[in-house]
């Protein structure tokens, strides 16, 4: 163990040199005829940290350690895989059922539960999506921890998906929080579908504002590469928000990002 190792020693670290340590046959005694067991080398972590005042303390990471991202991302690819098309596809119908009913925005959510019921994939149904919203009554949280792992409720579950979408994006692109909040519908580049056969040996970038330079009204655009697997959600948010506008369900606006107030429902055109 060198100097350099030394001064960035962490309990997990150690560990992984305590357990080396004890998987050796040590031999000692007269003619070296006996072989120790594994308590020779009975120590734990707190012995050596005792020892070396130069060991890493408990505290914040400079940036997420690897084993999170990765576990993150991958947490997030398949939630998407899964159950992106599922999510929008059935909110989207939801959304303009409710619009066709007349139903506007100072509706009940029980108004919205009757018609999530025929609007909804069968994958979600097997999921147990039952409601709009699980929604929270005259502030009462009670149970509301179940419902939502539940997934009953489908913004909840459309919520997920953006959490995903978002980890996964911010993972691969390593941009700012700031950054991908604020992407804009034309962040992708080019503009043209990245799941389909013909299109899967194009280059994609994302194009973002650049939270480091100017103002919030005059900042830097910049692109990075992203993934081909990545590309294709973004379209698939940029397709969800076309089929909203032009069906005004929502109103024209530059973000990427759809988000909707549970409490409030799709307007009447």
């Amino acid at each position: 163990m060198n100097d350099k190792e030394e001064s960035h020693l962490t309990p997990h670290s150690l560990q992984t040199y305590i357990f080396s340590l004890q998987k050796l046959s040590v031999c000692s005694g007269k003619q070296f005829s006996e072989v120790c067991d594994e308590s020779a080398f009975d120590i734990n972590t707190k012995d050596i940290i005792l020892e070396f005042d130069k060991i890493n303390g408990n505290g914040r990471f400079r940036s997420v350690p690897a084993i999170v991202v990765f576990e993150a991302m991958r947490n997030g690819f398949e939630f998407c895989f899964k159950y992106a098309d599922d999510i929008l596809n059935s909110l989207l119908g939801v959304l303009e059922s409710a619009s066709k009913k007349g139903i506007i925005t100072n509706t009940t959510s029980k108004n919205m539960d009757e018609i999530i019921k025929n609007n909804i994939s069968s994958t979600l149904q097997a999921m147990g999506v039952k409601k709009y919203t699980i929604g929270y009554k005259n502030n009462n949280f009670e149970n509301s921890f179940d419902h939502l792992r539940s997934d009953e409720g489908l913004i909840e579950l459309y919520e997920v998906l953006l959490g995903s979408i978002l980890v996964v994006l911010g993972s691969v692109a390593a941009r700012r929080q700031g950054e991908i909040i604020d992407l804009h519908d034309d962040a992708l580049i080019p503009d043209i579908n990245p799941n389909i056969l013909k299109n899967k040996n194009i280059n994609f970038f994302l194009s973002f504002y650049n939270r480091k330079s100017g103002d919030e009204t005059d900042r830097e655009r910049l692109s990075r590469p992203i993934p081909r697997s990545v590309a294709g959600l973004i379209w698939k948010l940029k397709l969800f928000k076309k089929n909203l506008t032009d069906k005004k369900l929502i109103e024209p606006s530059q973000c990427l990002w759809v988000l909707f107030k549970k409490k409030y429902i799709a307007r009447k055109s």
